[in-house]
């Protein structure tokens, strides 16, 4: 009942990535990612899940998940990966999980019984709660009041111009560098410059 194969719908596949690590470190499993182009080969014949169970093994979304009639090679790889799903081995326990923004980029291939026959959706942070979680990790204590005490147009701003985990994560460590260089508090000005400049740093070249 608990399944062998799970898919979650998530506009982040960074992020998605990081939940099945969470919940693999609190099942005690082993974790392992495979980016979109690793995905075919390393389940290809020589593949065991002896060798990697217990463990959840996370597929980021790509090519190989999606429905294509045309594509010999994607059709016979996935006829291969409903096999190792089907084939679940109870001593050796591989689950295995992915993610996209919408149900229908899995091929109905996979929407089966015994396979991704377990589906989430994890519900949309609000804007207020997305500047909230964006201030807490560049550092409440570096941050002015135009900043901490205004979370939900932090939110917008943040849902608007770095809406994945890999721009937000540059935003917070220019921030964090921005506060260091030169000893003041961050303001919401700066939030607003990053987002039209973006976060490239300029540096004076001239010879002193």
């Amino acid at each position: 009942l608990i399944g062998h194969a799970v898919f979650l719908i998530h506009q982040d596949s960074l992020e998605a990535k990081n939940i099945f690590c969470l919940l693999a470190d609190i099942a005690k499993f082993n974790f392992i990612s495979l980016n979109k182009y690793e995905v075919i080969d390393y389940l290809s014949e020589n593949f065991d899940t002896k060798d990697i169970g217990p463990c959840i093994l996370y597929l980021e979304p790509g090519d190989w998940m999606r429905k294509n009639e045309n594509e010999a090679d994607i059709n016979i790889f996935q006829d291969r990966l409903a096999e190792l799903i089907s084939n679940f081995e109870l001593k050796h326990p591989v689950i295995f999980a992915t993610s996209a923004e919408n149900i229908n980029d899995l091929s109905p291939k996979f929407r089966k019984k015994g396979l991704f026959d377990r589906r989430f959706e994890i519900a949309e942070l609000t804007l207020k709660e997305k500047g909230e979680k964006f201030i807490k990790e560049v550092g409440v204590e570096l941050c002015n009041e135009s900043i901490n005490l205004s979370y939900g147009k932090v939110g917008k701003l943040v849902d608007a111009e770095f809406n994945n985990q890999r721009q937000q994560g540059l935003a917070i460590m220019f921030l964090k560098r921005l506060a260091f260089k030169q000893r003041r508090k961050i303001d919401f000005a700066d939030l607003i410059y990053i987002a039209t400049r973006g976060t490239g740093e300029i540096e004076d070249n001239q010879i002193r």
